[in-house]
This record gives structure tokens, C-alpha cells and sequence, in this order.
């Protein structure tokens, strides 16, 4: 094996991964953007806010335009790195995850026009939290001699998470804020 290939390991997240036999540049490139791509990817989160549960029209155009700025951005990026790449149909089989994102945000821009952004919007929050538990993968291996930071960043990460969700299924909240203040009162086991 010549010396710039490196073997890569497997997450079963699709995330930024570059398969075995990759140049090291290759890999070396995907390590710098994968925090740009997933702090891009988490992006979904104020676009949904905004989409979904705002009453007027002007913040919901907000949101389609962070939704089109991830789409630009995962398929710049995705782009790049198969152009780079030896084999680029095993890169993307390795990084589903990027598909999964490309085809939401898609599926969002697309289903505005129609009106039909609810499995758009579900698949966003899939992909959301699969990004998030990557996050927390990479976040662990840092910490891993010491579990309190990583259960405070497990938790800061989760509260807001299950405020979208509260926005969406619980009928006494009736904004975003409150959402977060039940979601930590619960978290807390305080509520």
C-alpha cells in the first residue's frame, strides 16, 4: 500500500467519511470540513423554526433561504470531494448522510411551492439528529476519560431538540421559549 492511503474507520452515520484507499490530502480535507458542514447541517433547525412555526411570511423566507444555502453548500462540497477522490461512487456510499441532506433541503425548497413541506421537514429532522449523535461521537472520543462534559454537552444539545418537538406536539406551548423552558424543566426532572 503506497504511504499517502490511509485506511479509514467505519461510523454507521455517513458523515464526512472517506472510504479506505483515499489519499491522505483527500482525508486530510474531509477532517477540515467536517465541522463547517455539520455546523451547516444543524442550520436545519433555524430554517425549520422559522419555516414551520412562525406565523408570517417574512421569516419563513428566511428559513427557505438557510434551506438553500445548506443545499448549496452540501452539493459544493460533496462535488469537491468526488471530484478528489478515486473511487467517488464508494465516497458516496460512505457518506449517505450528505445525500440524505442534499435531498431534504431539496424536497423543502421544492415542497414551498407546493405546499407540501411536512415529509421535508420530517426528513430534516432525521438528518438533524443523525448529525447531532455524529457531533456527540467526536465529541466523546474528546472527553473520553471524563463523562461530565460530555452529558453537559449531550444535554445542551438535547434540551433544544425537544423544544422543537414540544412546539410541534404539545398544545399548551405556544412559543418557542416556552418550549425550551419545558423541555429543561423536564430534562431537569424538575417539571
Amino acid at each position: 500500500m503506497p504511504r499517502d492511503i490511509v485506511k479509514a474507520r467505519r461510523s454507521w452515520i455517513g458523515f464526512n467519511e472517506v472510504p479506505t484507499g483515499e489519499r491522505m490530502a483527500v482525508r486530510a480535507l474531509g477532517r477540515a470540513t467536517a465541522p463547517w458542514m455539520a455546523g451547516i447541517a444543524l442550520l436545519a433547525v433555524i430554517s425549520f423554526y422559522l419555516e414551520d412555526l412562525q406565523r408570517s411570511a417574512a421569516p419563513a423566507l428566511w428559513g427557505l433561504r438557510i434551506d438553500g444555502f445548506i443545499l448549496a453548500a452540501f452539493v459544493l462540497e460533496t462535488a469537491f470531494m468526488l471530484a478528489l477522490c478515486r473511487k467517488p461512487a464508494r465516497y458516496l456510499l460512505a457518506n449517505w448522510l450528505k445525500l440524505l441532506i442534499v435531498a431534504s433541503s431539496g424536497l423543502v425548497l421544492w415542497g414551498a411551492r407546493v405546499h407540501a413541506t411536512p415529509v421535508a421537514h420530517l426528513l430534516q429532522l432525521i438528518y438533524v439528529a443523525l448529525v447531532f449523535a455524529w457531533l456527540l461521537r467526536h465529541v466523546r472520543a474528546a472527553f473520553s476519560r471524563n463523562v461530565i462534559p460530555f452529558a453537559t454537552l449531550l444535554g445542551l444539545g438535547a434540551v433544544p431538540l425537544a423544544a422543537v418537538g414540544f412546539c410541534r406536539i404539545e398544545p399548551t406551548v405556544h412559543s418557542y421559549r416556552q418550549a425550551v423552558w419545558l423541555a429543561f424543566t423536564t430534562a431537569a426532572t424538575v417539571g
